[in-house]
């Protein structure tokens, strides 16, 4: 992916990155005496490193003064950590077998450490967050090239539908930015990067469905009101769900005329209020434990979604809902096209919808 450089002898120059917190690579350094003595190295293993990525959390609060409905509250959410962790070791099983029965993998992905593992897998778990919530292709945005022709405008335009090249060529360029230097050979994005990277993503997106919706009251909401897709029915005029012209019993789902994702509103989509629902900013405090501090459209479009999908009657976390059909990887892009034209042209109302974000 992309073009390398190369030594005199033909061999590929890999630039180290110094700045990536957490990246094993950018704290190797020569052995001294003091790293060969075996009691440092036995205290400094004992400390160990600190784990990429935001704090997980440990198990709630409860004590006696809590209401029953505080109490379930709690449990359900020591369930979802529960779920998650249980989850991620699922996970980190199968990967072991693969890597055990893998016998075309390559010598980069031999060689891989746990710690460069984990390492990629927190970035794309930051991905999600940060960038986009499904990757359009993913085998062609790691194989692929950069193209130099990309205009960053035309990665979510409409017209777009039948050519995905300018939405891979914009995932290429996040990926790249995410991803240091020293773990772009094409072995390792098409090895073990591209396989924790990947995994990664599963992992967040499978952490935001069960902590936004074991935490109903976040958003107004109870227990039995979330506990269900069936109960969820009653909030889909919510996630925009309308009734089709002219028809007794037909619906769709509307992308922008949405109560959920306005401030105060009144039955019909505003540029001014859009993007603005206090709701929203309930959803933006998960990207806060990641260190962020500038809003990026990204982010908007990403949180949209999630307010969105938390209230709908969809179980799993796809691009197309399982059970409402709702395209939400075109609804992402629908959010992104608004906020990037905005930007680029300097509308009031998208501009202020970042200076609130940013308060």
């Amino acid at each position: 992916m992309g073009k390398q450089r190369k030594s005199r002898n033909g061999g590929l120059i890999v630039r180290k990155r110094t700045s990536i917190q957490h990246d094993p690579r950018a704290s190797k350094r020569a052995r001294t005496a003091e790293n060969d003595d075996p009691n440092t190295s036995q205290s400094a293993s004992r400390r160990g490193s600190p784990s990429p990525g935001p704090s997980q959390g440990g198990m709630p609060d409860i004590n006696a003064s809590m209401s029953q409905e505080q109490l379930y509250q709690a449990a359900r959410q020591f369930q979802a950590q529960n779920n998650e962790l249980h989850h991620s070791q699922q996970e980190a099983a199968r990967d072991a077998l693969a890597d055990v029965t893998n016998d075309g993998s390559s010598d980069d992905d031999d060689a891989a450490t746990a710690g460069e593992r984990k390492f990629v897998r927190s970035l794309g778990k930051k991905c999600i967050v940060t960038k986009l919530i499904w990757m359009p292709d993913e085998d062609a945005v790691f194989e692929n090239a950069v193209d130099d022709n990309y205009n960053p405008l035309e990665r979510f335009s409409k017209e777009l539908g039948t050519q995905p090249q300018a939405r891979i060529q914009g995932a290429i360029r996040d990926l790249l930015e995410l991803i240091p230097k020293n773990y772009q050979t094409p072995d390792q994005l098409n090895g073990f990067v591209k396989t924790e990277f990947l995994a990664g993503m599963k992992d967040q997106r499978y952490a935001y469905r069960n902590g936004l919706r074991a935490n109903p009251a976040l958003f107004g909401r109870t227990i039995p009101e979330f506990q269900s897709s069936a109960e969820r029915e009653k909030l889909t005029e919510l996630v925009g769900r309308r009734l089709k012209k002219n028809k007794t019993d037909e619906y769709y789902y509307d992308t922008f005329n949405v109560p959920l994702l306005h401030e105060d509103y009144d039955g019909e989509f505003d540029v001014d209020k859009i993007f603005l629902n206090e709701k929203l900013f309930i959803v933006e405090t998960v990207d806060k434990l990641w260190g962020l501090k500038k809003t990026t459209p990204s982010m908007i479009a990403g949180e949209a979604v999630w307010l969105r999908w938390i209230h709908s009657r969809d179980e799993e976390s796809l691009p197309i809902g399982d059970v409402t059909s709702i395209d939400w990887a075109r609804e992402y892009d629908a959010y992104m096209r608004f906020l990037m034209e905005g930007l680029d042209a300097q509308t009031d109302c998208v501009l202020n919808i970042f200076r609130r974000w940013d308060m």
